[in-house]
C-alpha cells in the first residue's frame, strides 16, 4: 500500500509541485504539500533548495537526519523505523529552471493503514466515473481558445514585419510548452483526487462486489493517468517494463465487459502458449492499442463475440514480434468497412477527425512506435477483423508453462456458448484435467456420474422467472460443487441456491482466476473423502512464523488454529478439540514450558496429547527447565518434510510423509548426549537474503518464499522502534526477547544476515550485562538497514 502511495505522488503530485517550484509560487507550493501531508503515512513534506535549505515544509518538523549530498536520482532510506524519500524535482520541468529543488518526505509505514472506516456510498461511484470526463472537457475547451488565440496571433504576426521569424518560432515554442503544461495539470490534479478517494475506500468496509468495482475504478484511473503521461511524453521507467500481455489484456477487459455487455456482445480473447508470458517494452502502448481497437469494435459492431487474439509471429533470440488482432461480429452500418479501409490507408501522417478515424490513426502511431504496422483483415463472413503486428523483448522462458496441475480430475461442463466451451477444453486439458462437454444441462444431476465438480455457464437467459426456477431444481439435484461462468451485467444478483463448495466468477474471467478457482475446489472435494482433518494448535506471537506455519500445514492436510500468547491458547483448548500443539519457547506472557504447562492442567483430555515446542535456540534442552510436558524440542526453521514426519509420528494423517530432510536439526526431550551447532560465522560474512535456501524450506513454493520476506520487511519498523525501546530502558530480557522473535522470523525469508545477527544478541543478552551488547545491538540495526536497501535494489532492478 505504501509504495503505492509513493507511486501515485510521484506521477500526480510532483509534476505540479516542480511546475509551483520553478514559477516560486510558493502559496501553491504550500498548498501541494498540506494536501502530501493530509495522508496519514506521511509524517512530514518538505520543500528543500540546492544548499538542502528548508524553502517550506507541512506536518511535523523536518527530519534532522543529516545528508552528504542531495540526490541526482530517488533515493529511499530508512531512520529508526521512519522511512525517507527524497525525489530531485527538476526531471519534471521543461525548461529547466535555474532553481533546482527537491522533495523530502518522511513516512510511517505504520500509519499507511490508520484510515478511518468510512461506508462505501453508491453515489461516489458515479461521481468517480466522471472526474475524467470533467478533466477532458476542461482540456478541450482550453485547447479550442488556445487555438484560436495562436491562430489569431499568428494572422497578426504575418502581416507585421515589426517581428523577426526566429521570435516568432521562440513564442510558438513557448506556448506549446504552457498548452503541455496546462493540459498536464489539468488532468493530474483531478485524477490525484480520484486515486486519493480510492485509497481511501480501501481501507472501508465494502462487500465483495463493492470491491470490484473498486478495482475497476483504480485500473481505469491509472490507465488514464499512464495514458496522460504517454500523450505528453513523460515516459520515463515505462519502456523497459517487464509485463504480462495476458494481464494486460485481462485489466482492459474488465474496463471493457459492461460496455459490451449492455450491447449483448461477449468479449473472449486468447494468448497463445507460445507466447512469452514475460514481455520488455512499454506496456502502456499495447494498453492503449488494444483499448482502441476493442473500443471501437464495440462501438461500430452487432451483437455477438469480439475475440481478441495475440500470437507469436516469429521470435529470434528474445526479439519476438506479436500480431494481435481484434474481430467484430460485423457492423449494423454496411459502409463501416469501407470508411475503417480507407482511415487504414490515410496512414499515420495524415491528418484525421473523430468521424472519420481518429481512433485508427492513434493505433497506427502507436503500432509504429513498437516497430509495427496496423492492417485490415481479410473479411470472414461479416465481420471485420484489425491486426496489429508489433516487435518487443521478451525474458526466459519463452513459452508459457501450465500454472496448474489439476491431476486428472473429471470435471463435467455445461457452455452454451460455442468459443467459450472450446477455451474450456483447451484449458483444462493443459491442466492436466479430463474434461466431460454435456449436451443437455439436465445432465449435470444424472446419476452414476463420476465427475468431481462441474462448470456452468449461465447468460441473461438463465434469469428469466421460468428458467431460474428449473436452474433452481438443477441445483438442487447436484450432488457435486460447481463453478458457476456468469456471463451477466455487474449490477445482476445471483440468488441461486447452490451446492456446497461452489463458487461463481463473472465474465471476464482471467486464466489464473479460473486455475486457482478449480484447484481450491478440487481440493475441498478430495478432502471431503478423508478422515476429518487434525486441528493443530500453534502458539507463536511472531506473524511470520504463524503465516509459514498456517500455509504449509494447511497444504500437509491438517487444520490450523493460532494463538499469539499463553492465555489465548488456553482459551481455544477451552473451546476447541485439539489434536497436537506446536508452540514457541519465547511468548510475551510466558514461556513455551509454562505455556504447555497451563494447557495440560486444563483437563484429563490433555495429559496425553502431544506438545511440540519450537525454538531458535539450538541448546534450549539444556536451560534447566523440564521438559516433561513437552514431547519434542524443533530448531527453526521448520521445513515442510520435518513438519510431515512429526504430524505423521504423532497423528494419523491421510497421506505418507517424506523423509525428513537430513539437514534439518531436531531435538528429543528425552535425549542426554545432543551435539552442539558450531558457531555460527559472523552475520556481515553472510548474504543478505539466501533465496535458494528460503525456497527450500517453504517446500519449493517461490510464492510462499516472497510472501514470507515481505511480511518480515514490512515489520522491520516496528522491531526497530522495539529494540531501540529496550536498549534505551536497559532491559536485557526484553532485547533478547524482540531479537529471538525477530531471528525466528528471519528463518523462513532465508535472511541470513538478520537471522544471525539476532542469534548474537539474544545470546549475549541472556548471559551479559547491557553494555557488554552494544556490538551486537549495533549489528542487528546494520543488519535491518542492508536488508531495507536489499529490498530496495530489488525492486528497482526487478525488470532484470
Amino acid at each position: 500500500m505504501l509504495s503505492r502511495r509513493l507511486q501515485s505522488i510521484n506521477r500526480v503530485f510532483t509534476p505540479s509541485l516542480a511546475e509551483a517550484a520553478q514559477n516560486e509560487d510558493m502559496a501553491r507550493v504550500h498548498e501541494l504539500l498540506a494536501r502530501l501531508t493530509s495522508d496519514p503515512a506521511i509524517v512530514n513534506a518538505t520543500l528543500r533548495d540546492e544548499s538542502g535549505n528548508v524553502r517550506d515544509f507541512t506536518g511535523a518538523i523536518p527530519s534532522s537526519m543529516p545528508l552528504e549530498a542531495l540526490p541526482s536520482a530517488l533515493h529511499t532510506g530508512n531512520h529508526e523505523g521512519i522511512q525517507r524519500w527524497i525525489q530531485p524535482l527538476e526531471t519534471f520541468v521543461v525548461p529547466q529552471s535555474s532553481h533546482r529543488y527537491w522533495l523530502d518526505l518522511s513516512l510511517d509505514p505504520l500509519r499507511a493503514s490508520a484510515v478511518p472506516d468510512r461506508p462505501f456510498f453508491g453515489p461516489w461511484m458515479s461521481l468517480l466515473a466522471l472526474v475524467p470526463l470533467f478533466a477532458l472537457a476542461l482540456t478541450w475547451r482550453r485547447s479550442r481558445h488556445l487555438g484560436r488565440t495562436r491562430r489569431g496571433r499568428t494572422a497578426s504576426d504575418t502581416r507585421s514585419p515589426l517581428f523577426p521569424a526566429s521570435s516568432l518560432a521562440h513564442a510558438s515554442a513557448v506556448s506549446a510548452d504552457d498548452d503541455l503544461a496546462y493540459v498536464s495539470h489539468e488532468l493530474r490534479a483531478p485524477l490525484s483526487g480520484v486515486l486519493g478517494f480510492c485509497r481511501l475506500l480501501e481501507n472501508s468496509p465494502l462487500d465483495a462486489q463493492q470491491r470490484e468495482w473498486l478495482r475497476h475504478i483504480h485500473l481505469a484511473s491509472t490507465g488514464l493517468l499512464d495514458t496522460v503521461d504517454h500523450v505528453l511524453g513523460d515516459n520515463r521507467g515505462r519502456a523497459d517494463n517487464v509485463f504480462d500481455i495476458s494481464e494486460v489484456l485481462w485489466e482492459i477487459l474488465c474496463l471493457q465487459t459492461p460496455l459490451a455487455q449492455a450491447k449483448r456482445m461477449t468479449l473472449l480473447a486468447t494468448v497463445y502458449d507460445d507466447v512469452p508470458p514475460r514481455l520488455v517494452g512499454a506496456d502502456i502502448g499495447i494498453r492503449q492499442l488494444l483499448t482502441n481497437l476493442i473500443n471501437n469494435a464495440i462501438k461500430y459492431g452487432e451483437e455477438g463475440d469480439i475475440v481478441i487474439r495475440v500470437v507469436l509471429e516469429s521470435r529470434e533470440g528474445s526479439a519476438v514480434r506479436l500480431r494481435l488482432s481484434v474481430s467484430d461480429g460485423g457492423s449494423r452500418d454496411p459502409s463501416h468497412r469501407q470508411r475503417l479501409k480507407r482511415a487504414l490507408e490515410r496512414g499515420r501522417a495524415k491528418a484525421v477527425d473523430g468521424k472519420t478515424g481518429m481512433g485508427i490513426a492513434i493505433c497506427q502511431r502507436l503500432a509504429a512506435e513498437m516497430n509495427g504496422s496496423l492492417a485490415l483483415g481479410a473479411r470472414s463472413g461479416k465481420g471485420n477483423t484489425v491486426i496489429a503486428s508489433i516487435g518487443l523483448e521478451a525474458c526466459e522462458p519463452y513459452v508459457r508453462p501450465a500454472e496448474f496441475d489439476l491431476e486428472g480430475a473429471e470435471i463435467a461442463i455445461w457452455q452454451p456458448h460455442a468459443r467459450l466451451a472450446y477455451r474450456l477444453d483447451y484449458a483444462l486439458k493443459r491442466w492436466r484435467a479430463r474434461p466431460k462437454s454435456l449436451s443437455e444441462p439436465d445432465s449435470l444431476s444424472a446419476t452414476g456420474d463420476t465427475s468431481q465438480l462441474s462448470i456452468i455457464g449461465i447468460d441473461e437467459k438463465a434469469l428469466e422467472p421460468e428458467a431460474h426456477r428449473i436452474w433452481q431444481q438443477r441445483f438442487d439435484a447436484m450432488r457435486r460443487p460447481c463453478l458457476l461462468m456468469a456471463n451477466l451485467a455487474p449490477t445482476r444478483p445471483i440468488t441461486w441456491r447452490l451446492p456446497e463448495g461452489s463458487t461463481i466468477l463473472r465474465l471476464p474471467i482471467s486464466r489464473y482466476s479460473l486455475g486457482r478457482a478449480l484447484a481450491r475446489m478440487l481440493a475441498e472435494h478430495r478432502q471431503r473423502d478423508f478422515p476429518p482433518r487434525p486441528r493443530v494448535l500453534v502458539i507463536d506471537d511472531d506473524e511470520v512464523s504463524q503465516h509459514y506455519l498456517d500455509t504449509v500445514l494447511t497444504a500437509i492436510g491438517a487444520e490450523v488454529v493460532a494463538a499469539r500468547n499463553a492465555a489465548e491458547a488456553v482459551a481455544l483448548a477451552s473451546e476447541l478439540t485439539i489434536d497436537l500443539v506446536l508452540v514457541d519457547l519465547h511468548l510475551p506472557d510466558a514461556s513455551g514450558f509454562e505455556a504447555t504447562h497451563r494447557l495440560r492442567r486444563s483437563n484429563r483430555e490433555w495429559e496425553g496429547k502431544p506438545v511440540i515446542a519450537m525454538t531458535a535456540e539450538p541448546n534450549a534442552h539444556q536451560r534447566g527447565r523440564s521438559t516433561d510436558d513437552i514431547d519434542e524440542i524443533l530448531i527453526k526453521p521448520l521445513e515442510e518434510s520435518l513438519l510431515r514426519s512429526v504430524l505423521a509420528r504423532y497423528l494419523t494423517m491421510p497421506l505418507p510423509p517424506p523423509s525428513p530432510s537430513p539437514s534439518q536439526q531436531m531435538l528429543s526431550a528425552s535425549d542426554t548426549d545432543v551435539p552442539r551447532t558450531p558457531p555460527p560465522l559472523h552475520a556481515g560474512d553472510l548474504p543478505v537474503v539466501d533465496k535458494a535456501q528460503a525456497r527450500r524450506i517453504n517446500g519449493d513454493r517461490e510464492v510462499l518464499a516472497e510472501e514470507m520476506l515481505a511480511l518480515l520487511i514490512a515489520d522491520l519498523p516496528r522491531y526497530r522502534r522495539e529494540l531501540n525501546a529496550a536498549w534505551h530502558h536497559r532491559d536485557t530480557e526484553q532485547l533478547a526477547e524482540i531479537a529471538h522473535q525477530l531471528g525466528g522470523g528471519c528463518c523462513y525469508c532465508g535472511a541470513l544476515q538478520l537471522a544471525a545477527a539476532c542469534e548474537t544478541l539474544e545470546s549475549r543478552a541472556r548471559r551479559h550485562p547491557l553494555d557488554a551488547c552494544g556490538e551486537a545491538f549495533r549489528e542487528v540495526m546494520t543488519a535491518c538497514d542492508r536488508l531495507v536497501i536489499w529490498a530496495d535494489d530489488q525492486t528497482a532492478t526487478n525488470i532484470h
